[in-house]
């Protein structure tokens, strides 16, 4: 069984409440040979039969920067080839502030060291395209997407 975190439901439930259907990836992480990200979030597009939709992989850390392995985020824009939609990377960054913005970077938006792409706390509102406020079920746009 694949544990969930607590602030992966969290945002979940928080994409939900703003509007958007969300569901889960039971078998995300090690339960499959076949990656899958963590969630995949939809939404119809007002006025057409297109939908939103992306395929995101979901980060939590308590650091001031996010490691995250190229593979893994390279098997999510796999995902998003094969199955349609557009990849994030979602981090929340935890403080003892109380803050549980989720914020939804795109892949080419994160900073290459090497074998890892890096999200930094300190330029998360410049870096990120979405900010996600669980507490108000806003979804702000800080970048065009």
């Amino acid at each position: 069984m694949v544990k969930t975190t607590r602030y992966e439901k969290e945002g979940v439930t928080a994409m939900r409440e703003a509007g958007y259907h969300t569901v889960r990836m039971p078998a995300s992480g090690g339960g499959t040979t076949y990656h899958l990200p963590d969630f995949i979030v939809g939404k119809p597009v007002e006025g057409t039969s297109k939908a939103t939709l992306w395929n995101c992989e979901h980060k939590s850390t308590r650091k001031d920067r996010l490691y995250v392995p190229k593979r893994e985020l390279a098997q999510v824009e796999q995902f998003s080839r094969d199955f349609g939609g557009r990849s994030y990377l979602v981090v929340r960054w935890v403080d003892n502030t109380g803050g549980r913005e989720h914020y939804f970077y795109a892949l080419p938006d994160l900073r290459d060291s090497g074998k890892s792409y890096v999200a930094e706390h300190e330029t998360a509102l410049d870096d990120a395209r979405f900010v996600l406020r669980p507490n108000t079920g806003n979804i702000i746009r800080a970048r065009s997407p």
